[in-house]
């Protein structure tokens, strides 16, 4: 059992088609104030900047994907799914 004090590692994920640093900075600031409202532990961004959700191949994605087979955060914070790829 979970000890109720023990923070749940978190992730973020933000993404943008067009290379855009101010709106990429807007949404990593964001989701971290949502995992730091929801008492979570960040522990990772992962952050593609000018990459469309059709590319399957995007660097920050790809580590996220490996992270989360090996266990490095249990939650996984996006601004909306097509953060992560188109039509889910």
């Amino acid at each position: 059992m979970k000890n109720k004090t023990e923070k749940v590692s978190c992730a973020i994920y933000a993404r943008t088609a067009v290379k855009n640093d101010e709106q990429i900075n807007e949404q990593i600031k964001s989701l971290s104030k949502s995992v730091e409202k929801d008492g979570g532990l960040l522990v990772g961004v992962y952050a593609d900047n000018g990459f469309s959700g059709n590319d399957a191949e995007r660097p920050a994605l790809n580590r996220l994907f490996e992270d989360a087979k090996n266990g490095v955060f249990k939650t996984l914070y996006a601004k909306d799914t097509t953060r992560l790829k188109r039509g889910l």
